[in-house]
């Protein structure tokens, strides 16, 4: 870039004399410097970096074009925020965020020539989006300065949102109900931003088809008369003509909802938006639910109650009167419908019990049996309504859980959903369970919002985002932007180009935070003798005890945030990290660099730091953050666990292995003197002979249960099978499953004998017969693809295999850097794989004594093994490390699998295939699943 700016291209800094083995034809080595002034065409430099490690970079760059006195004098393009710019940073660490809000702060401050839009377009599009965010929020210049400057001082202006981005970014949309409508809802939008104004226009024009009135000047009554805008006719056209706009404009900014639950008339946007309903079709629901409901005669009303499902129930089951549970919102939030004199009798015995009421803002008992009268018109109107299957997931009131397309063809669905009680908590407890963290309500309130807080936090899913986009208080601009910003700096993807139309700017470069890492000599001691003090963020000093000390270790957990301190600053030992500042606590651990090996380091540091002793490994891939495990640490040890149940061992020293150290045994110590001995080839057969005269287990293998990595609506469901090599298990997949998530369902199996307890197969037919079994429970009726590893592919196809047979075929087969098992070269294979697994394992965390002992099973075992052709397409993928500079070839021997009919070649070795290269392997795996579906 220098040579660029100056015309000049320097001397080459250590070369001065051409080396022969290189062609210089056209070319020549830079003994001195020369002039390069520009030219009619552009000028390009190549730069070459070469990393001693054997990683090497290499970039081309091109002198960008001369800006022209046109390009200065353009009018701005139009700022599609509506006034309001949202100033968006982020860092790698909360310190260098607000370094970055100081130095942007400066910048600013120094060029009041700057504008605010091109500098929030700017900050947007020019600049990558790192973990801890931030964004300031505004019109005014001087506001935005002010509240940066706060906000680089660690302060929260009012006007900023902060957030981390987490790891699951799956976002759920929420359409709110009647009863929140308001006069001259969106007419602000409308002024601001032309994709919200031809959506509105849009819908409005369909829906006045079916009206007896046009709804725009209820919708905007220029004198504020909201009469009309309350009669249910048009409320529920309004509210949808509104949803629908928003929906429009925040798609245009690059939101894709995963999910979407409305709630009760909602529902209906939630059925044109994910392209089940044409607007035709549901312009003409919309309108005919609102005007037959308006038809019916008045005298109804509604309830909202502070009151759990079951006290309701129980009460209104001894009543013979007409009052109904319109809605569960909440754990402790119903809603009641029925005659109005009924209601207000309710509405006085449960302020008398000290509860919370609040009539709704209705003309009528909606999802009661007033309703009744109206049923039969209503489906006869929907009689040739077309209806599709939903592209999007769409969590239905009536069940709580995802509609089948099957529900959605004839009118029934929408008659039973009119009727029945809107479910709206057990929808949220779906979404919840599923995983889904994000959360967007689309509507002229925050009603729903504030009810999927309750709801999330009922069931143990406090840390998700809620966001509203109307009805904040704000302009309906800001309030908007606002929202967006919640979700963006918490992780989900915006596409802020079309929000902010500006110009690109100069801004600062990023904050660096700079940290000493040359260990200091002791002042008593010569320089070249270093003492080295292992620094773990939140142990204690052993020179000043504490009554902690003294504590049983679950004592030392009182609160998330305790549980919290500790689970960094273990993760933060395990990775190698200075500090649990380093580690993220949204952020999974398999993102934050944690490999499997170093999560069964890390889940034996926790278990006897915690004193859960019986705490399972799958714990940690339920829940994958620092700050969930936290949370659930928390609950198990608030739980009034017992003290025999806890353990007593102290803690292990920072920086140690395993709490108890190297895994030991007669078997671990032999397998690991032949690999100093480089006998293993000579060790495994060993193996495989004595398995045969171990204890018989007098009984069938037993399938395991199938450990559930991530979740997602997707299919088809990913079954993971591992190796048979010690060391190998479903945590294995823990990497790799992140990469395929967000949108596949993801199953880790455990090998029989594996599992604590668990006998060994005899045979392999068997062992097949058992991995079978779990893939099925795992799969769950739905289609399946199996994927193995290593040798884990061997037992992944000879378990599809076993599943053809008994026609229940998967979808696919991925073998992952699999090899022929061939007589001739499985010693060499399997040693030179066990050598690599013993090399990676120093501290003896993942090599015990009971899996190896298993291995030898399956070394005796896979003798059994025949080779064979399914009629089931598979997908090979080859560790060929190199092909990019990622590092030298890793000398694994054997052939690879032969009969894949896909093989893609991945730039990795075999163990980082699934590991520090997941990503590369994840992407090929699911674009050949979008290829096998097509």
């Amino acid at each position: 870039m220098e040579a660029l700016q100056h015309g000049v291209l320097p001397a080459s800094l250590y070369g001065d004399e051409p080396t022969e083995k290189v062609e210089w034809d056209g070319v020549r080595l830079l003994s001195e410097s020369v002039e390069w002034p520009a030219g009619d065409r552009p000028r390009r430099a190549g730069i070459s970096g070469f990393g001693i490690s054997g990683t090497n970079a290499h970039v081309i760059l091109e002198e960008a074009p001369q800006a022209t006195s046109a390009d200065a004098a353009a009018p701005r393009t139009e700022n599609r925020s509506g006034g309001e710019v949202a100033w968006l940073l982020s860092a790698k660490s909360p310190a260098a965020l607000r370094e970055q809000a100081a130095r942007l702060h400066a910048h600013v401050s120094a060029d009041p020539a700057l504008d605010v839009v091109d500098v929030a377009h700017s900050l947007a599009t020019t600049r990558g989006h790192l973990d801890h965010r931030a964004a300031v929020i505004g019109h005014d210049r001087t506001r935005l300065l002010a509240d940066l400057h706060e906000l680089s001082r660690g302060g929260a202006p009012g006007s900023s949102v902060r957030g981390t981005a987490g790891h699951d970014r799956r976002l759920a949309v929420l359409f709110t109900g009647q009863g929140s409508q308001y006069a001259g809802m969106g007419r602000q939008l409308a002024e601001a931003h032309p994709v919200f104004k031809a959506a509105l226009d849009e819908t409005i024009d369909e829906l006045d088809r079916h009206l007896d009135r046009p709804l725009r000047p209820i919708l905007h009554p220029e004198d504020g008369e909201d009469s009309l805008l309350h009669q249910t006719a048009y409320t529920q056209p309004a509210l949808f003509a509104l949803e629908v706009a928003l929906f429009r404009l925040v798609e245009s900014w690059g939101l894709r909802p995963d999910f979407l639950l409305g709630h009760s008339v909602g529902e209906v946007t939630c059925a044109h938006v994910a392209g089940a309903l044409s607007l035709r079709d549901a312009a003409l629901l919309v309108t005919a639910r609102g005007r037959l409901m308006q038809q019916l005669p008045s005298g109804g009303a509604m309830l909202a109650v502070e009151a759990t499902e079951d006290e309701m129930t129980a009460r209104l089951a001894d009543r013979t009167s007409g009052l109904c549970v319109a809605a569960v919102n909440g754990p402790r939030s119903l809603v009641v419908s029925g005659p109005e004199n009924e209601i207000t009798a309710a509405a006085a015995q449960w302020q008398q019990q000290g509860r919370r009421t609040r009539r709704l803002q209705v003309s009528h008992a909606f999802h009661s049996s007033l309703m009744d009268p109206a049923l039969d018109e209503l489906a006869d109107a929907l009689r040739h309504v077309e209806v599709r299957p939903p592209t999007i997931p769409i969590i239905s009131n009536v069940t709580g859980v995802p509609l089948g397309a099957a529900e959605l063809t004839g009118p029934e669905y929408w008659v039973r959903h009119a009727r029945q009680p809107v479910r709206f908590q057990d929808g949220m407890r779906w979404l919840g369970r599923t995983g889904v963290r994000n959360f967007l309500e689309l509507g002229p309130s925050g009603v729903l919002t504030a009810l999927a807080r309750d709801c999330l936090a009922e069931s143990g899913h406090g840390t998700a985002t809620t966001a509203a986009a109307l009805g904040t208080g704000q302009s309906e601009p800001e309030s908007l932007i606002s929202a967006v910003s919640e979700l963006h700096v918490h992780g989900v993807r915006v596409e802020w180009g079309p929000v902010f139309a500006g110009r690109a700017v100069p801004l600062p470069t990023y904050a660096f935070q700079h940290r000493r890492y040359w260990p200091d000599a002791a002042p008593d001691q010569p320089l070249g003798t270093v003492t080295v003090t292992p620094a773990v963020p939140g142990s204690v000093d052993a020179a000043e005890p504490t009554h902690e000390e003294e504590a049983p270790p679950a004592a030392r957990i009182r609160s998330t945030e305790d549980a919290l301190a500790l689970v960094l600053a273990e993760a933060a030992a395990v990775m190698g990290h200075g500090s649990a500042d380093d580690v993220a606590p949204d952020r999974p651990f398999a993102e934050s660099g944690m490999d499997s090996m170093g999560m069964v380091r890390f889940h034996k540091r926790v278990i006897a730091l915690s004193g859960l002793v019986d705490l399972p490994a799958a714990t940690l891939v339920e829940h994958p953050t620092p700050l969930a495990l936290a949370e659930r640490l928390a609950h198990l040890t608030a739980a009034g666990r017992h003290d025999d149940e806890r353990a007593t061992t102290p803690p292990p020293a920072p920086g140690a292995g395993s709490p108890s150290g190297p895994a030991t045994g007669t078997l671990v110590t032999a397998l690991r003197r032949a690999r100093e001995a480089d006998a293993l080839a000579e060790m495994l057969p060993v193996l495989a002979g004595l398995s045969r005269f171990g204890p018989p287990s007098g009984a069938r293998a037993e399938p395991s249960q199938p450990l559930l990595i991530t979740d997602g609506p997707a299919a088809p469901t990913v079954v993971c099978v591992p190796s048979f090599m010690a060391g190998s298990g479903p945590h294995q997949f823990i990497r790799l499953a992140g990469e395929l998530s967000p949108r596949l369902r993801t199953h880790g199996l455990t090998l029989p004998g594996f599992a604590d307890g668990a006998g060994p197969p005899a045979t392999w037919r068997e062992a097949t017969d058992a991995l079978a079994e779990s893939t099925l429970r795992a799969a769950d009726g739905n289609p399946f693809v199996l994927l193995g590893q290593s040798i884990g592919g061997v037992l992944a196809h000879a378990t599809a295999r076993r599943l053809c047979e008994t026609g229940n075929a998967p979808a696919g087969i991925v073998m992952i850097d699999t090899f022929d098992p061939e007589p001739a070269e499985r010693g060499a294979v399997f040693a030179w794989a066990m050598r690599q697994i013993l090399d990676r394992d120093p501290e003896g965390v993942v090599v015990t004594e009971d899996n190896v002992a298993a291995m030898g099973t399956y070394l005796h075992l896979v003798d059994e093994w025949e080779p064979g052709v399914l009629d089931v397409p598979v997908l090979l993928l080859r560790a060929e490390p190199g092909r990019e500079g990622s590092g030298a070839q890793d000398g694994a021997p054997g052939r690879p699998w032969r009969t894949a009919g896909t093989v893609v070649p991945i730039d990795a070795d075999h163990f980082s295939i699934i590991e520090q290269h997941a990503e590369r392997s994840a992407a090929a795996v699911q674009k050949w699943l979008t290829e096998l579906e097509a």
